[in-house]
């Protein structure tokens, strides 16, 4: 089994958004090689919820209701992002 590491350009361009998720609350350092449109809101929750470090990469607009509600449980410092949104509509 590879590590990391051992991932080539190729090997991150096969990552889905769920994918990038799941390595990322891991090894963050790996962030400079992701592609963050492929995250969903669903997938930016369980980020955001681990590492809120990389909220500056998150498109707000992607989470729904679910996706707020769970990542305010652990990460209430995001909610004036939702508020920002429902101000604008979105």
């Amino acid at each position: 089994m590879r590590t990391y590491e051992e991932y080539t350009e190729k090997d991150w361009k096969k990552l889905d958004g769920w994918d990038w998720s799941c390595l990322l609350r891991e090894r963050p350092k790996f962030a400079m090689y992701c592609e963050w449109k492929k995250l969903s809101g669903y997938d930016w929750s369980w980020l955001l919820r681990e590492q809120p470090i990389f909220a500056m990469y998150c498109e707000w607009k992607k989470l729904d209701g679910w996706d707020w509600s769970w990542l305010l449980k652990k990460q209430p410092q995001f909610k004036k992002y939702k508020e920002q949104l429902e101000k604008e509509g979105k």
